[in-house]
C-alpha cells in the first residue's frame, strides 16, 4: 500500500509522498522510516548546534492516501486544550474519568506512608514502598502494551480500576508491624494495575479523537498524569491529617 506522510512540529507541516507501507511488530499507532530518506519530514529548526544535522528521533505524522486532495492544514488544524474538551464530548468524558483514576492512584500515598512510619518507624521502608510502587508501574509496561493491542482497552481500564478498588479497601485491615510487608506488596500490585490502565488509556486516544486533535490530546494526557500525581497526594494528605488513614482508603476506593 502506498501512502503520503505529513509530519507536524510546532505548527509546521512537511510532506513526503510515495511511501510503501510494510507491517512490522512495533507499537500500535507508530511508523518507522529510514534516514536520510525521511530527512525531509524533520523540521529545519530541529538541528544540532555544532553539526547542523537533524536531531529529531520521532515526530508526529499523519498518513494520507496518495492524491487525496486534502490539504495538510486540514489534517493539522491548531486546536487548544479547552477547545478539545469543549468540542469532543467523548474525549471530555474519557478525560474526566482518567483524572479521577489517576488522582485516586496517588490519593492513598500519604496514608500508606503514615501507616509504615506508625508501625515500623523506618524511613528505609518508605523508600522500599516507593521503589516497589514505581517498579510495579514500569516493569510490565511492554507486556501490558501488547495486551492493549490485542484485548479490549475499555475492559482493561474497567477491570484494572475495579481490582484497585478492592485492594484499596484491603488496607483497612492493616493493624500492626506484621502487616507492613503485605501492605507494600499490595501497593506494588495496585501500581501494576495502574500501569495497565495507563497503557490502555493512551492506546485508546487515537480511537477517540480526530487526527488533528491527537497531538493536543496526548499533551493534555501527559500533563494530567503529572498534575494528578501532585494533586492526588496533596488531597490525600489533607484527608489523612483531618480524618485519618481509613477515611483516605475508603475515599480512594
Amino acid at each position: 500500500h502506498i501512502v503520503d506522510i505529513v509530519s507536524h512540529h510546532e505548527g509546521e507541516s512537511r510532506r513526503s509522498d510515495g511511501w510503501q507501507l510494510v507491517a512490522y511488530d512495533i507499537p500500535r499507532g507508530n511508523i518507522a522510516t529510514y534516514f536520510p530518506e525521511a530527512n525531509v519530514l524533520v523540521p529545519l529548526n530541529s538541528t544540532a548546534e555544532k553539526s547542523n544535522t537533524p536531531t529529531s528521533k520521532w515526530i508526529i505524522c499523519s498518513l494520507l492516501e496518495p492524491g487525496s486532495g486534502h490539504s495538510e492544514e486540514e489534517y493539522m488544524k491548531e486546536i487548544g486544550y479547552f477547545e478539545l474538551l469543549k468540542t469532543n464530548g467523548k474525549f471530555r468524558t474519557f478525560w474526566f474519568a482518567a483524572v479521577i483514576s489517576m488522582m485516586g492512584e496517588w490519593f492513598n500515598t500519604i496514608a500508606l506512608f503514615t501507616l509504615i512510619l506508625k508501625y515500623s518507624g523506618s524511613e528505609a521502608m518508605l523508600g522500599l514502598l516507593f521503589t516497589i510502587r514505581m517498579l510495579g508501574f514500569a516493569i510490565l509496561q511492554p507486556i501490558t502494551g501488547l495486551l492493549a493491542d490485542r484485548w479490549s482497552r475499555k475492559w482493561i481500564m474497567v477491570v484494572s480500576n475495579l481490582l484497585q478498588m478492592g485492594l484499596a479497601l484491603s488496607f483497612l485491615m492493616v493493624d500492626g508491624p506484621e502487616d507492613i510487608w503485605w501492605l507494600i506488596g499490595l501497593s506494588g500490585v495496585m501500581m501494576l494495575l495502574h500501569g495497565a490502565y495507563m497503557t490502555a488509556e493512551r492506546a485508546a486516544l487515537p480511537n477517540i479523537v480526530e487526527k488533528h486533535e491527537l497531538a493536543t490530546a496526548n499533551a493534555l494526557d501527559a500533563a494530567t498524569w503529572s498534575t494528578a500525581l501532585a494533586t492526588g497526594a496533596f488531597l490525600g494528605g489533607l484527608v489523612v491529617a483531618e480524618y485519618g488513614v481509613n477515611t483516605a482508603f475508603i475515599i480512594d476506593s
